[in-house]
This record gives structure tokens, sequence and C-alpha cells, in this order.
């Protein structure tokens, strides 16, 4: 990985995961029609029995996004720390905090 993106991602990964986690989560409440009629959302659409699904789908994954955002924003940890630790223990996280 390039020693450019590396750093963006030590300074910026907390707020960057905030916000897609906030653009997920009003894609799929919302339901913008550029958001839930592409071939990827059809796609998901179809593997999680409708548009119900597709977008229950991204609002957990929009709320994940945000948790993992929060805590590198809370606790300073870089957001390349905290995900591979997820990973590897998923319960690890709650020490953080």
């Amino acid at each position: 990985m390039d020693n450019a993106i590396i750093a963006f991602f030590h300074d910026y990964g907390d707020i960057l995961f905030l916000a897609l986690g906030l653009y997920s989560i009003g894609g799929a409440v919302k339901q913008w029609s550029w958001f839930v009629n592409n071939s990827r959302a059809r796609n998901v659409a179809g593997r999680t029995g409708g548009t119900t699904g597709m977008r229950i789908f991204y609002v957990v994954l929009g709320l994940g996004f945000c948790i993992v955002g929060l805590i590198s924003f809370m606790t300073g940890i870089s957001v390349l720390y905290i995900i591979p630790m997820i990973k590897a223990d998923p319960l690890s996280v709650f020490e953080l905090l």
C-alpha cells in the first residue's frame, strides 16, 4: 500500500468510516432511487429477500461502519489497527472502551 494512503487512513479513517456509515444508512432509510436501483443493490436485494432485506442489510452495514469510526475517534486508535483486531476477536473491541 502506498504510504500516502496509509497516512490518510491513520489521520482521517474515523471520519471516513463515519461518513460511509451515514451514507449507507441514509441511502437505505430514505430509499434514494440512485442508491437502491443500481445493479449491486439489486444483487444484494436478490440475496437478502427483496427490497426490505436489502435496506436492512445496508442499515446494519452502515451501523458497523459508524461503530468502527466512533471507536477509532474516541480511542485515537487508527481504523487500520481496529479492523484486524475485530477480525481476530470480535469481543476484544470492548476492551478499548
